[in-house]
């Protein structure tokens, strides 16, 4: 049966003689999708007494087929400690085409945010899902991190990968969105035509490149330096 062990207190050989208590938070889950091994920094003080509050707001693409029914899970790395495995759950449908969903979590100051694992994990029917982006809110200094995404979590289209590292910003994405328009010409030769699906790639210097499985593109990323066809 899982285990949410909250927290820990251990008196080490050297407590003995200062008389000091090492509390270890941890306030997860141990199982077979959040982890069964956690590494927990220790704190003289209980950290249970100033937890912060994470808000993650995601929000799915409004394209077709762009939400899920898989399980969706994700882990904040900050620069003094990560949240863990968290799964995304709650009332309702979540993650629908065009839906934002929001989902707080109280846990240790992460310190500086530097980067967001999330994944799913393909199942249900219709588990292909399309991240736009996810905005994180830290309770403790009111900053709002964004981390930019606009790919498919899809074992069968673009890269086919369904777990991604994500670069955090301080621009709302919508901000400085902009449409591309990309005309492709076949060429007039003799069995030119395909009828594979084909993939474009729009790579800017602010933001990593998107692939979109279509030949009339709507991009949300700022100035292309090279278009790459495959």
């Amino acid at each position: 049966m899982p285990q949410n062990p909250d927290t820990t207190n251990l008196n080490t050989p050297l407590g003995s003689k200062t008389g000091k208590k090492y509390y270890f938070y941890c306030g997860q889950w141990l199982d077979a999708d959040h982890g069964v091994e956690k590494t927990m920094p220790a704190s003289l003080t209980d950290p249970r007494l100033n937890l912060t509050t994470y808000k993650f707001t995601v929000h799915t693409s409004d394209i077709s087929g762009a939400g899920t029914d898989a399980k969706v899970l994700l882990n904040l790395f900050g620069e003094r400690a990560d949240s863990g495995p968290r799964e995304l759950t709650g009332p309702g449908n979540l993650f629908e085409t065009g839906n934002t969903d929001v989902f707080k979590f109280k846990m240790v100051d992460l310190g500086e945010l530097v980067e967001l694992d999330i994944w799913h994990d393909d199942s249900g029917f219709g588990a292909a899902w399309h991240l736009n982006y996810v905005e994180v809110h830290c309770s403790n200094n009111n900053k709002v991190t964004y981390f930019p995404c606009a790919k498919w979590f899809d074992k069968s289209q673009g890269d086919k990968l369904i777990r991604r590292m994500l670069k955090p910003t301080y621009k709302d994405p919508r901000s400085f969105k902009s449409s591309y328009r990309v005309s492709v010409f076949t060429g007039d030769v003799s069995g030119a035509g395909t009828d594979a699906n084909v993939y474009v790639n729009i790579c800017g210097k602010e933001v990593v490149p998107v692939s979109v499985p279509s030949l009339s593109l709507i991009s949300t990323y700022p100035r292309p330096n090279n278009l790459i066809l495959h």
